[in-house]
Order: C-alpha cells, then structure tokens, then sequence
C-alpha cells in the first residue's frame, strides 16, 4: 500500500528532528499568532494528530505557502509540545504570565496539532489560572475526554462524514467538559443537514455548498467573509469578533439538540455500560476506543 501523504509527512518530521533538540530562541511570547482564530498554543500535526480523510485532505497545516509549516513556526511548535511534555505545570504557568502580561481576550489551542497526555494536564491546570476563555480544538475523543469541567474551557469536537463515529466514542466516555461538535464537509459535499452538530463549515467556506436546512447560527461567519468577492484579510480577528465559540453560545446550542433527540444514524447511546463498554456498544466504537488510547498512549 502506498504511503499516504499524512504518513510521509509524519516521517519526515521524525527524521528531521531525530535526537535534535527544539531551538529556544528566546523572545517573552511563547504563544503564536493566528490572523483568524487570534493568540493560539499551536503543536507539531506530525506526532499529535489523529486526521480523518477529509482532515487529510483539507490540512492547510501542511500548505507549503502558509507560514505555519516554515522551519520557524515548525520549531516553535515542536518547542511548545518538548516544554509540555516535560513539565505541563511549569508550562501552563508560563501561558497564564503570558496570557495575563499582553492582556489577551481569550486562548485558542491548536490553530495547528492536536492533544497528547501532558498538554490535558497542561490545559487543565492553566484552567484555574487565568480568566479568560480557553477554545480547545480537537479529534481525539479519549484524551478531549479527559478535560476538567472548568468554567473557562469549551471543548470544540470536530466531526466530519469519516469520522462521526469518534461523537459516540466520546460521549460515551461521560465527559464533563462544556463541549460542543462541529460539522466539516468534504470537498465537494453539499450540506444539508448539521449532524446533530451546532456548527457547520462548507469545504474552503464555500456558502454555495451549504443547504437552505441549515439554521444560521449553526453557519460559521467565515462562510461570509471568505468569499471571493471580499477584499484579502476580511477575516482577520473573526474569532474574536464572533466568540460564540468560547463564551457559552455554541454549548447551549449543542445542549439543546441533545435535549431534542440523538441525530439521525447516531448510535443509541441509552444501553448500560458494562465490560468493554456495555452489550449494547457497537464493535466499530470499541474499535476507535482502542484505537485512540494507543494513540493517547504514544503522544503520552
């Protein structure tokens, strides 16, 4: 079987940074900068990630011309994950200085990559330090499960048609984080119904590619400021403009669904749990359950 370009790209990255150290090269901001999604705690997508095809094939982490894959950015990313990794404590105390020192309005975690162990305990303990909104982005249901129910935190679970099993996965897991789940369309996919998701986003944002179904709070404004017809850098600051992912909004949209009703072709979920899960637990759940404690495991 050929290699796919996830798995080259996981490749190269060991190679390249095989017993090398990450270069600190100093400077107070450990945090980067997203144009879209603002002050952002981004990690390497080659050892944290856990992608699904349509996340394969819609990276912009792995676009060669955006200045997140750079040799620059690539360190600071890999710095950022060796310093959680040897002490998540230390570096939550670092974030919460930094957050505290700039006066930022809110922390997105992984404009790129994705959760290991040591950054959950990271996030967990940086929780209690600061009072702004931590927006934690994530597709790995066993370790986003793990997050503390911490009034600052808002989990955003991103789903999309090859990977809406990890939603079953994850709830039943009980997790206790203020959660939602977001919809993401393949290339090409018409949308017309959410998923039982709160948020919805067309491939590339293209609005055409979103049905009359979907309600409009359940549309990401991004779908309107990334049209062709828009001026270059209409989006910047659209995260913080919005903040419906971070202040509650969107965790009582998702609430609200639950109360209606599971999604069509959500597994049900009122079985009892018992050994491995419950007699009522669907092989291909237990399947990405194991499959996503090995990958805790390894990113631990």
């Amino acid at each position: 079987m050929s290699e796919s370009w996830y798995q080259r790209a996981r490749r190269r990255w060991a190679l390249a940074h095989r017993d090398r150290a990450p270069v600190d090269r100093g400077g107070r901001n450990l945090l980067s900068s997203n144009k879209i999604a603002g002050p952002s705690w981004d990690v390497p997508i080659a050892v944290t990630c856990a992608p699904s095809s349509t996340c394969a094939a819609s990276c912009y982490a792995l676009n060669p011309s955006k200045p997140i894959t750079w040799s620059g950015a690539v360190n600071r990313q890999h710095l950022r994950l060796s310093l959680a990794e040897a002490d998540p404590q230390q570096t939550a105390e670092r974030i919460a200085n930094e957050v505290k020192r700039r006066g930022l309005p809110h922390l997105t975690i992984h404009g790129t990559g994705d959760l290991t162990q040591a950054t959950v305990h990271m996030i967990n303990a940086l929780a209690p330090l600061i009072d702004v909104p931590i927006w934690v982005r994530s597709r790995k249901p066993h370790l986003a499960a793990k997050l503390n129910n911490h009034k600052n935190i808002y989990l955003h679970f991103s789903l999309d048609q090859t990977s809406i099993k990890r939603r079953d996965v994850f709830l039943r897991l009980n997790p206790s984080v203020q959660y939602f789940f977001s919809y993401q369309g393949q290339p090409g996919e018409r949308i017309t119904d959410t998923h039982g998701c709160a948020l919805v986003f067309a491939d590339r944002y293209d609005q055409r590619l979103l049905g009359s179904q979907i309600p409009s709070k359940a549309r990401c404004p991004l779908h309107d400021l990334c049209t062709p017809d828009r001026p270059r850098g209409s989006a910047t600051g659209a995260c913080a403009s919005c903040r419906r992912c971070f202040d509650g909004s969107l965790v009582s949209d998702q609430q609200a669904i639950a109360a209606v009703g599971s999604p069509a072709g959500e597994e049900d979920r009122r079985s009892t749990h018992g050994k491995n899960g419950g007699p009522g637990t669907p092989r291909s759940v237990l399947a990405e359950l194991a499959v996503d404690a090995g990958d805790a495991h390894r990113c631990g």
